[in-house]
């Protein structure tokens, strides 16, 4: 489990992601993040706040393989690929405290945005319209579709997801955990 955690006039966030793997970035699932915000766009002094907080040695430089925990501890949940992409643009090793202003302007979702795709795509693969979907199932879409995840994170993700005796998952109750939260 990682964390960060920043409070500031308007705000106060508790950024998760987990589970947390030395081989790969924090995250599962579409970057699974759970951010309490008391604001929805974070305000200037909110994100030189967050960047201090990752600039840990105070040289005004932030390492790129920080952006994706800064930008989501400031309510925005990029995918891998989106990531990707700022890496590529910015192509730096450090980026400094403008451009992480410039990108977190940028169009990312948060994860209350990406809830309704997600709900989609379940309901697409629900060919019973039972809001069900079989425990298997999931498990290959995780380490198979999107941001895949590895065999070990799908399996910390699957202690937390409800299970009936009839090995189905009500997926309503999948993307709540996902995008709302989950027991810590």
């Amino acid at each position: 489990l990682c964390g960060v955690l920043s409070q500031g006039p308007q705000c106060v966030s508790y950024v998760v992601q987990w589970p947390c793997s030395v081989s790969r970035p924090c995250g599962v699932f579409v970057r699974i993040a759970h951010t309490l915000l008391i604001t929805m766009a974070a305000s200037a002094d909110q994100i030189a706040e967050c960047f201090a907080i990752f600039d840990k040695d105070n040289d005004g430089k932030v390492h790129m393989d920080d952006i994706g925990n800064a930008l989501r501890s400031l309510g925005k949940n990029p995918t891998q690929n989106e990531l990707k992409a700022i890496r590529e643009e910015v192509g730096v090793k450090e980026f400094d405290l403008n451009t992480f202003k410039s990108v977190y302007r940028k169009a990312i979702k948060t994860p209350a945005e990406q809830e309704k795709e997600m709900l989609d795509a379940f309901k697409a693969l629900d060919k019973d319209g039972n809001g069900m979907i079989q425990e298997a199932e999931l498990r290959q879409l995780l380490l198979n579709l999107g941001d895949a995840l590895t065999q070990p994170e799908v399996e910390e993700l699957m202690k937390e997801v409800q299970v009936n005796n009839e090995g189905l998952i009500n997926y309503d109750n999948f993307v709540d955990m996902i995008v709302n939260g989950y027991p810590v």
